[in-house]
């Protein structure tokens, strides 16, 4: 049974008309819109780090499901625990006011998830007003507030701009870059926000969604995934005289002597490098004049 069909059964007739017009002809684009993508890649870069370290499994991610509180919406596990927000980047905003509150949305949401099964139902109220994510806090209503809450994010006109007032989301994607330059972040951004559009109205699995990042081979990203150092061309590298190299920061940084330093471009998780270990172990470089051309 779709979402639809049954909110007709467990929120009502009114309920289940009211969702299925908020959901005819779809959304217009404008700051809302893009208030949403900015959220949206907030949390892919947040929720990034976590899944691949902590060997989560990834969520899917949406945005204008057939549910109450659909701005953006985190499915883990299947039907273990749906997390929902919606964001207001407007003056006037109450839990109760206009024909169809906030509140009201976020207890159909709630009715809704049980009816479907779902474990867990969590739904976010985002403002970017400090001030009154704070008020809206306060107010909240006492039968909602055990699954409820409110988060404030800021809007910037442009991506640039956004990076420059929000640390939430400079942080989130500064943790994925080698170097948290504004200007690399920003790249790592805008690559985020054209996969997550081109992905706009159907779910999408968070690591198909970096995947699709990586695809653009940032050498800015640095690897999150346990790398396979093979035993032999560590040895290789070990016993040539004045070389040394680390890891650390995602790429294969290397210095011989005092004389020369540098960066392989492509990261120590891809396969250009499982192909640069397959190399050195294969013709077994002696010196660093051996070695030399594989590092160019």
């Amino acid at each position: 049974m779709d979402n639809l069909e049954l909110s007709k059964k467990v929120c009502g007739l009114a309920a289940s008309a009211y969702l299925a017009n908020k959901h005819r002809g779809g959304k217009a684009g404008g700051e809302g819109v893009q208030y949403e993508n900015w959220f949206a890649v907030y949390n892919a870069a947040k929720l990034v780090t976590d899944t691949i370290q902590n060997g989560l499994p990834a969520p899917l991610l949406s945005t204008q499901t057939m549910d109450f509180v659909d701005d953006f919406v985190i499915l883990w596990n299947e039907d273990s625990c749906h997390q929902h927000f919606q964001l207001k980047n407007t003056e006037n905003v109450s839990w109760s006011s206009g024909d169809h509150p906030i509140a009201d949305d976020f207890r159909y949401q709630k009715l809704l998830n049980e009816g479907a099964g779902v474990g867990k139902t969590s739904a976010t109220l985002v403002l970017p007003c400090p001030e009154k994510a704070g008020r809206l806090q306060k107010s909240m209503p006492e039968d909602i507030s055990n699954y409820s809450a409110v988060e404030q994010f800021a809007f910037g006109e442009t991506l640039n701009h956004l990076l420059q007032i929000e640390p939430k989301l400079r942080d989130a994607l500064a943790s994925l870059c080698v170097n948290a330059d504004l200007d690399k972040i920003e790249r790592l951004g805008s690559l985020f926000v054209g996969e997550w559009v081109s992905n706009c109205g159907t779910p999408c699995n968070l690591m198909d969604l970096w995947e699709g990042v990586l695809r653009h081979e940032p050498n800015y990203v640095r690897s999150l995934s346990r790398v396979d150092i093979l035993e032999k061309f560590e040895a290789i590298l070990m016993q040539i005289e004045g070389f040394h190299y680390t890891m650390g920061q995602g790429f294969f940084e290397w210095s011989y002597l005092e004389s020369d330093s540098g960066v392989l471009e492509y990261s120590v998780g891809s396969e250009k490098f499982s192909e640069f270990q397959r190399i050195i172990v294969m013709e077994e470089p002696s010196t660093f004049e051996e070695l030399e051309r594989h590092l160019i």
